[in-house]
């Protein structure tokens, strides 16, 4: 069973760049090693797992996972409302039980994980939260993150994942046409969806921010993009003729990729039992 501690979280269920883990580590520091290069004006990250890293990580990992999936206030007022055992219970009939729903939902809490605690932004809603069913794909953004610059504006991030075994070109194509669509904007309803979730929190002053830069087209807006990927392959060459095929277009991109050889066997040992 999962065990259902609201605290490793904002009450909110807002994940942000000061969330950390109890002993003050980032797990992904003390997992995994980091190769990072420009390619043109982007950025190009290669993560693979440090010898004797896993056990303390996955630890981590799995203590990560209650609040992409329920809001910590929400599990604080269960737990109060019935007991953690029932709370547990719940938690984990909304994970997801097949291989597929369990590989892509773990590709995106990597991927959130990755943005609110290596990039200067912040991921105001978790958007398992809102699946309608536990092994459905969700549509939209996988991703969206956001920052208020210095003057006010606003510095977008859309993020698209992919979670394959063995990660293929035509994956990368499928990743980049989505990043690609409405002009590399980000998706309008996953936008509006943010700043909905903003206003039920009382945070609106950010979802007017929000708001008014979609209302605008987002031309004063900065938008940058994220490809993030979790394979058993290598993903190096793929990310590299990705961000060689945008080189000199106006949206900064960030391509991340995270190879874990026995990709389905890690997925497995995540899960497991929760």
């Amino acid at each position: 069973m999962v065990d259902a501690d609201p605290s490793r979280a904002n009450s909110d269920g807002a994940a942000t760049s000061a969330d950390a883990d109890d002993d003050g580590e980032d797990f992904l520091d003390t997992w995994l090693v980091t190769e990072e290069v420009a390619v043109g004006r982007h950025r190009k990250v290669m993560l693979r797992e440090a010898d004797g890293a896993r056990a303390a990580a996955l630890v981590s990992l799995r203590a990560e996972l209650p609040k992409h999936y329920v809001a910590p206030d929400l599990m604080t007022r269960r737990m109060a409302d019935l007991d953690a055992h029932a709370t547990s219970r719940q938690l984990s009939q909304r994970l997801p039980t097949t291989k597929t729903a369990r590989s892509g939902d773990l590709g995106e809490i990597l991927a959130t994980e990755y943005v609110i605690r290596r990039l200067d932004v912040d991921v105001p809603i978790l958007r398992l939260q809102w699946k309608d069913g536990r092994d459905t794909a969700m549509r939209g953004d996988d991703i969206t993150a956001v920052a208020e610059t210095a003057d006010g504006r606003l510095r977008f991030l859309k993020g698209e994942v992919k979670s394959r075994v063995a990660l293929r070109s035509q994956t990368i194509r499928d990743a980049a046409t989505a990043l690609n669509r409405d002009a590399g904007r980000p998706d309008v309803i996953s936008v509006l969806f943010v700043a909905d979730q903003l206003r039920r929190r009382e945070d609106h002053a950010l979802a007017t921010l929000i708001e008014r830069a979609q209302l605008a087209g987002f031309v004063r807006a900065e938008v940058q993009h994220l490809l993030f990927t979790l394979s058993g392959n290598d993903p190096e060459r793929l990310l590299t003729a990705y961000l060689e095929s945008h080189k000199w277009r106006g949206i900064k991109r960030h391509a991340v990729g995270l190879r874990v050889e026995d990709h389905a066997e890690y997925v497995r040992l995540v899960f497991e039992d929760l």
